[in-house]
């Protein structure tokens, strides 16, 4: 009988590929991905079906178009019936479980995943308010070099950690343990792109900064003003 493997994926946002020193990225230190590349699978020739962050994960969860599961913007809810690499893995014999962030909208915050061990960011079910959108708020209440971003990825790591310390211990008690599906979703290195201390000193005179364009009020699109006050970030501070 094959022995099935464990299953880890990882879930990073808005994370250009080649910024991974497995991927050949110079400069970037990222030891720990770069020997999750080495020990299983690093994936060169995939593209997003969406520049959009829930039709693209909504996506890749089915293995369908976003017009297929109509889920085209970040407002879309996809329905519970479409079936979902989670529903695959429980079919397959697996327990497949969720940690962090996944973009799920509306009140099923599973899509075929059997426990949700640490929650995303922030209500994501419409008509529950807007908390998590307020940008310059939450880089203030962070502090220099803060994020609310990086403190809830901080504990959705902590939290999958402790899980996987259990399903050893529980292993090794029993010899009969099935194999882990653990998926762990951060929402990093989504912007804004703000880095504590010790990490902007790591690569200070390394990158070259970016530039921003002045003033905003040259971004007529009626999409990107709404953006822009939606998150409260009507202009950039001086």
């Amino acid at each position: 009988m094959t022995t099935r493997p464990n299953l880890l994926f990882i879930y990073s946002d808005q994370h250009n590929p080649y910024v991974m020193g497995c991927a050949g990225d110079p400069v970037v230190s990222t030891p720990n991905l770069d020997s999750l590349a080495a020990k299983g699978v690093l994936a060169t020739e995939v593209y997003t079906p969406s520049p959009v962050c829930v039709p693209a994960r909504m996506s890749m969860l089915s293995g369908r178009y976003p017009h297929e599961i109509d889920t085209w913007t970040n407002s879309h809810i996809m329905d519970s019936a479409v079936p979902t690499l989670a529903h695959s893995m429980g079919a397959a014999g697996y327990n497949p479980v969720l940690a962090g962030r996944m973009h799920f909208l509306g009140p099923d915050q599973l899509h075929g995943y059997s426990d949700r061990i640490i929650g995303d960011h922030g209500s994501l079910v419409p008509g529950t308010g807007d908390a998590s959108f307020n940008f310059l708020e939450d880089i203030h209440e962070s502090g220099a070099g803060g994020s609310g971003y990086q403190v809830i990825d901080e504990d959705t790591t902590a939290v999958a950690v402790e899980w996987l310390n259990r399903f050893a211990l529980r292993k090794r008690a029993s010899r009969e343990e099935e194999p882990f599906n653990l998926t762990v979703g951060y929402i990093l290195p989504h912007s804004p792109y703000i880095a504590r201390k010790e990490d902007y000193d790591r690569y200070a005179g390394r990158v070259k900064p970016p530039t921003v364009r002045l003033p905003f009020s040259d971004l007529d699109h009626p999409f990107d003003k709404w953006w822009r006050e939606h998150v409260n970030l009507v202009s950039p501070p001086e």
